[in-house]
């Protein structure tokens, strides 16, 4: 069933139910009434919002392949070891996606996981699938490297852009990856900026 036919049956059964409540005459079949009232004006909020998202036009970049960097951020050798925790929670979702994934480059941490690892990912709508992963992630657990049972923060950054055959892809690329050396709460922004450029810039499409 399409969210529209759910939206039309839905807003149908309020209205059966209300004019039912109102009526009265049978008890069974009020309280039956209420029941249905009470899941129908539950579920269409949410239908309501599911029906919002799929009218937002798709994004043309949505289709491509995608690259994405993991970078241990603030936190040592536990920053690495969850960045290498990150790489192979996405690498499983890929997986069971049916995408390919191949490490194009990566620095391995001292303790385990990664410094920094970069990989191609190759399917179905790639990149509009992970693109809102990218940012500041963090965990805060007891790491494998503490000793004393004290919980720390450790911090990763996830960038993820669309593949393009290009023949500035390196140089944006090399560009890209010196946002890390921002603050944290630049990060994002300055993502989001270079995204942007990426998108509407006329470089040859993939």
């Amino acid at each position: 069933m399409d969210k529209r036919q759910e939206y039309i049956i839905v807003t149908a059964n309020i209205a059966e139910a209300e004019e039912i409540i109102k009526d009265g005459s049978d008890e069974e079949m009020t309280e039956m009434a209420r029941l249905q009232l009470e899941e129908a004006k539950e579920r269409l909020p949410q239908l309501e919002e599911e029906i919002k998202f799929l009218l937002i036009p798709k994004d043309p970049e949505d289709s491509k392949n995608a690259v994405m960097e993991i970078r241990a951020g603030t936190g040592g050798d536990e920053a690495s070891i969850f960045a290498g925790d990150l790489y192979r929670m996405y690498n499983k979702y890929c997986q069971d996606k049916g995408w390919s994934v191949s490490v194009m480059d990566m620095n391995e941490g001292t303790s385990g996981g990664f410094k920094e690892i970069i990989l191609e990912i190759n399917g179905e709508d790639v990149y509009g699938t992970l693109k809102f992963e990218a940012g500041v992630h963090r965990v805060q657990r007891v790491p494998q490297t503490e000793t004393q049972g004290r919980v720390h923060t450790s911090a990763a950054t996830v960038m993820v852009l669309p593949k393009r055959k290009s023949l500035m892809w390196n140089s944006i690329w090399r560009m890209s990856r010196s946002f890390v050396l921002l603050p944290q709460g630049l990060v994002v922004s300055r993502l989001i900026q270079l995204t942007r450029l990426f998108s509407y810039s006329t470089f040859p499409q993939a």
